[in-house]
């Protein structure tokens, strides 16, 4: 059974100029799972992320969800709404004392061509593991967090 641990920003994190702005976009220090989107196509939909089979949350565009998943290998999961067009992608991954996995929503979803009465399409997604100090920058600057649902016994 998955075990996670919701986590919400708290007002007393980020800085003094603006903490209300900062305290959103402020990773929670007991996360040790971030998942982020800060752009990917396309724009209209939400691909959900799933934890070892269990869904945690919507990421729309400039947002983030972060968890504490139990130490040990787990399995992370993008799957998008059908008519997005887009593919579901998952990557396994293993937590270790300590240590932070980070993770980024990736899509394109562009017209790419065409001629009289057809267009084509160039569309792809994933999620891809990305280092922490990449990661941590770009949510500062872009991103506010999402909450994420509670785990529900199977």
């Amino acid at each position: 059974m998955l075990q996670f641990a919701p986590i919400m920003a708290r007002a007393s994190e980020g800085d003094a100029s603006n903490p209300e702005i900062a305290a959103a976009s402020a990773i929670p220090a007991d996360a040790n799972l971030i998942v982020y989107r800060k752009y990917a196509e396309p724009t209209a939909w939400m691909p959900t992320v799933k934890i070892d089979g269990v869904k945690i949350a919507a990421v729309p565009n400039r947002h983030f969800v972060a968890t504490k998943v139990a130490l040990g290998a787990h399995k992370v999961a993008l799957s998008w709404p059908l008519l997005s067009g887009q593919r579901n992608a998952e990557m396994d991954f293993t937590v270790v004392a300590e240590e932070r996995q980070f993770f980024e929503v990736t899509g394109t979803s562009r017209v790419s061509g065409g001629g009289a009465g057809y267009l084509t399409f160039n569309m792809g997604s994933g999620i891809a593991q990305v280092k922490a100090d990449y990661a941590e920058k770009t949510i500062q600057e872009c991103c506010r967090l999402k909450p994420v649902k509670e785990a529900s016994p199977k």
